[in-house]
């Protein structure tokens, strides 16, 4: 399928791709747990940031890599979904204020749904970055 301008994926950096988005999410996660730590106890872990950031990156290779191969137009609709997905996914921190989001968990107070939305947004922006940015191919 011939991609048009500036849409083509260089599939062999998309491992880079992943390193700098994970690296970077789990840091930038991480910071602000600590500072949202200060301010007031929250209830999740930092080992919980981390894994999670990592496997959002992972499940984002995922999907890029698979609209690389069929799609005209990857980068353009990588960008939209993970766009609809942080939406999506910025109701999660919020329910977990009504109900723990495992069995045994603790519901968020205040302070851990503000901190979490903030890393929705820090994670979904390195890795709308790195993909659409380090692993595209030059034309």
């Amino acid at each position: 399928m011939a991609k048009e301008n500036g849409q083509r994926v260089a599939f062999g950096k998309i491992p880079l791709a992943v390193a700098v988005a994970a690296f970077g999410g789990a840091i930038g996660n991480v910071a602000l747990w600590v500072t949202g730590n200060a301010v007031s106890r929250l209830t999740i872990g930092v080992f919980e940031v981390i894994l999670f950031s990592v496997m959002g990156v992972l499940v984002g290779a995922v999907l890029f890599a698979l609209l690389g191969w069929l799609t005209r137009r990857p980068m353009t609709y990588f960008t939209i979904l993970s766009v609809v997905f942080l939406v999506l996914y910025g109701s999660f921190p919020i329910l977990a204020a009504k109900t723990p989001y495992y069995e045994g968990g603790q519901m968020f107070n205040t302070a851990t749904v503000f901190v979490t939305e903030l890393m929705h947004l820090v994670s979904g922006g390195f890795a709308i970055f790195s993909f659409t940015r380090l692993a595209r191919a030059e034309d």
